[in-house]
């Protein structure tokens, strides 16, 4: 995958998760309870951050 292509697509689910907390869209104010709630925030997020790390180590190259 291309190293822009990553950092463009890491950032994109970082703004969803980002969003989606700070508007508490559906309800993700308890996501601590609800684990499906909880488990998609993280794996959004984890996912976004691994992206972003990826194509920015790749730009190092």
């Amino acid at each position: 995958m291309s190293k822009y292509l990553e950092i463009l697509i890491g950032l994109f689910l970082l703004s969803i998760a980002v969003y989606a907390w700070a508007t508490n869209l559906a309800d993700f104010g308890r996501a601590a309870v609800l684990v499906l709630q909880g488990v998609m925030m993280w794996v959004i997020l984890g996912v976004g951050l691994i992206l972003v790390m990826m194509g920015l180590a790749g730009l190092r190259e």
